[in-house]
Parts: C-alpha cells; sequence; structure tokens
C-alpha cells in the first residue's frame, strides 16, 4: 500500500513538471518582434525638416534686349529647381534691371512657397542689392511685383530672413574653375542669355518672312542708333 501511495505521488510530479515543461516550451516558441530605438528617432528625424532643406541659395539673374524690348529672368536654387521666364518691362529704359529685379522675385516666391527661412540671393546687379539693403520709397512704385512678394515672404513668423551677396558677372572660365560661387552664377548667366537670344532669332525670321519691308526699316534704324550711342559715349 505504501508503494502504491509513493508511486502515485511520483506519477503526479512527473505529470505536473511535464506540464510545465510543456507551457513553458509554447511561451518559449512566440516570436517578438520589437523595434530597435535607434530607428524610432530615425524615423521621427526624416519626417522633420533639417536646418538644411530650410535654408535656400539662388543664383539670379536676367537678359534684356534694348532692341526687341523683351527680356528673360531666371535662377538657379541649391535644391536643384530652375526657372526661367520671359519678361516685358514696364519701362523699356530700365529694362534691364528690371529683369534682374523680376529674377530676384521668381527665387522669393521659390523660397515661399517651399517653406524656407533663410533665402541668400547672389545677384551681379548693384540695384537688387539697394532694392534689399537700402530701399527707397519710390522703389515700391517702379517695382511693385517685387515688393508683394518681398512683402508676402517677410510676413511668414520663420520666413523672414534674406541676405544678400554681390557677384561679378561675366567671369572667365578660368575663374569659375577657381570659386564655386562664381561657376554657379555662370550657369545660369548663360541659360537666361542663350533663351533670351533664342527667343530674339524666332522674332527675327519671322519679321524677315512675314514684314521684310518693316525688319530691313527697324534693323538700319538700329544700327544708327548704336553708332550715335558710340559716338556719344567715346
Amino acid at each position: 500500500m505504501v508503494l502504491i501511495n509513493l508511486h502515485n505521488e511520483i506519477f503526479n510530479e512527473l505529470s505536473l513538471f511535464s506540464t510545465v515543461e510543456t507551457s513553458t516550451e509554447s511561451i518559449e516558441s512566440i516570436n517578438f518582434y520589437v523595434l530597435p530605438t535607434e530607428k524610432i528617432v530615425k524615423i521621427n528625424d526624416q519626417s522633420l525638416p533639417s536646418i538644411e532643406q530650410r535654408e535656400l541659395i539662388c543664383y539670379v539673374d536676367g537678359s534684356y534686349s534694348h532692341r526687341m524690348q523683351i527680356g528673360h529672368s531666371g535662377f538657379r536654387a541649391s535644391d536643384g529647381s530652375s526657372t526661367v521666364q520671359r519678361y516685358f518691362p514696364k519701362c523699356s529704359r530700365r529694362g534691364s534691371t528690371e529683369s534682374e529685379v523680376f529674377a530676384v522675385s521668381l527665387a522669393i516666391q521659390h523660397a515661399f512657397k517651399n517653406c524656407y527661412n533663410t533665402l541668400t540671393i547672389y545677384t551681379d546687379n548693384s540695384k537688387v542689392e539697394q532694392l534689399l539693403c537700402r530701399p527707397k520709397d519710390k522703389d515700391s512704385c517702379d517695382y511693385p511685383v517685387f515688393y508683394q512678394s518681398l512683402f508676402q515672404y517677410q510676413q511668414q513668423k520663420s520666413n523672414n530672413n534674406i541676405r544678400v551677396e554681390r557677384v561679378r558677372g561675366h567671369t572667365t572660365r578660368y575663374e569659375q574653375s577657381q570659386c564655386d560661387t562664381k561657376r554657379e552664377f555662370a550657369k545660369i548667366d548663360r541659360i537666361v542669355r542663350k533663351k533670351n537670344q533664342r527667343y530674339i532669332r524666332r522674332q527675327q525670321i519671322k519679321y524677315e518672312k512675314y514684314y521684310p519691308s518693316y525688319y530691313a526699316y527697324n534693323a538700319f534704324t538700329y544700327s544708327r542708333w548704336k553708332v550715335y550711342q558710340c559716338l556719344f559715349h567715346f
């Protein structure tokens, strides 16, 4: 009788131990997927714009033809974007300056739409530097589009920092190889100049084909005006 009871107790203990092992094995068979803390931090950092993404550098330039009274303005930005638009000046006498100022307006509009809080402008025009650093009362009447874009940009809480840097245009290839700023500025300089030259050439072909007498008279008048201008200056 004692042996039977002892055997039963041993059997019960073995059965309990086996159940514990089976339950433990079932728990250990579960796979847990835990995302590391470093990955969570990286994901959160990607969703927020960095300081470099909110700073923009724009190289702006314009090309204008006094003969055809047409210009092209554009910019190249550090984020890879570029824009060139045709421009008809309000006053043909200052058409070259207006095309340069309009290029700055395009750059400011791009910075405003893409929420850049710092904008650095590289230009070879002294009027652009004066408009941003030392504005005059009459400038708002002469360049309304520029001041409208500037006012819209500066009204934002964080988008209000604009810095302008003067750079010399029409540099040599050697100067461009020695300076990154001059090389980048020369790219937009070539783009707007070629755009304007191609447009003028297309207009000349059209006038030569459909209005030959008018084009001949206009070309003769323009050549005489250029000779008079050279004599006047020299």
